[in-house]
């Protein structure tokens, strides 16, 4: 029967696997936040003295047009002949469309028989409407009325500029993302490629022209109930710059977090969650990979044995 002795150089394996099997979970994959940042030129907001026309973004990531009668009349938004773009195709603000309001109204009575036993009869009823959706939309003298809105802004962008995740998916923690072309700053490096994985830390800039989103309103309005004189109305803004940082910033469903800076010198900004960051999923799969070769390497190991092991019979 023979007996192999543990030697340093063993005892120098086992601590090293240990110390990369602590380091690993620091290597993991982790999802980052994508903070994309309107170009707040002033082509946003259209003011001519009657009404006050903004594009104005919400922290859930949607958009809206709103109006802002600066008069003491009513004005009167005709949405039938309004119009939103997005990158450059467009649609009419007014859908026609209705939705049915249902109200139910109990009411109970106290009664008492002659063993002075109490009980509470009730009865209700139920009454529908159905609500159309209005083409003439009036505001109200100094109020503001919201008369358009785009949902899920990152699904709006140019499917041949940046992927974000799958249709039905973005908000989901697998969402995964990439820049498809590189950035338009005069001092940025050219990629070498296309399908840019997100990964913390980068960063692209675009110009007017070339934009993976650009939002515009053409609001048409009169002060005359019947349409007449009209005045249009046109606003616009566009993605100018994307930033890809921590993941705590922005929620799961694409809102913004209340410590996050909405906008930053001016700049309007909504954000989404991508996939795992590309960079640290090298590091997560190195690090497995020691993990996982450093117990081969140990059990293919030959250890030295000292002279009176050897030696001695037993």
């Amino acid at each position: 029967m023979r007996k192999t002795l543990l030697t340093s150089r063993f005892v120098g394996l086992i601590l090293l696997f240990v110390v990369v099997l602590g380091a690993h979970p620091a290597a993991s994959a982790r999802r980052v936040g994508v903070y994309c940042y309107m170009s707040g030129t002033g082509s946003e907001v259209f003011h001519d003295g009657n009404v006050e026309v903004r594009l104005v973004l919400s922290p859930m990531g949607h958009a809206i047009v709103e109006v802002e009668n600066l008069t003491d009349k009513v004005i009167f938004v005709d949405r039938g002949r309004s119009f939103a773009w997005v990158n450059g195709l467009s649609a009419t603000m007014f859908l026609p469309s209705s939705h049915t309001e249902t109200h139910t109204q109990g009411y109970g009575t106290v009664e008492h028989d002659f063993h002075h036993v109490t009980w509470i009869s009730g009865e209700s009823h139920s009454d529908s409407q159905t609500v159309y959706d209005r083409r003439i939309l009036p505001v109200a003298p100094h109020g503001t009325t919201v008369v358009y809105e785009w949902s899920r802004l990152p699904q709006l962008m140019r499917k041949d500029m940046i992927r974000v995740g799958r249709d039905g998916s973005l908000f989901s923690s697998k969402c995964r993302g990439a820049f498809l072309t590189p950035s338009a700053a005069p001092d940025a490096r050219a990629e070498r490629g296309n399908s840019k994985k997100f990964k913390m830390g980068d960063s692209r800039t675009y110009a007017a022209e070339s934009s993976p989103l650009t939002l515009a309103a053409d609001v048409q309005y009169s002060l005359n109930e019947d349409g007449s004189q009209p005045v249009r109305a046109y606003v616009t803004d566009y993605v100018s710059s994307i930033v890809v940082g921590g993941s705590e910033g922005v929620g799961k469903d694409s809102a913004l977090r209340t410590f996050f800076p909405h906008a930053i010198d001016g700049k309007q900004c909504f954000g989404f969650r991508s996939g795992k960051s590309s960079g640290l999923i090298v590091g997560e799969i190195a690090s497995l990979a020691l993990v996982v070769a450093i117990p081969l390497a140990i059990g293919r190991q030959s250890f030295d044995e000292p002279d009176w092991v050897s030696k001695h019979s037993w």
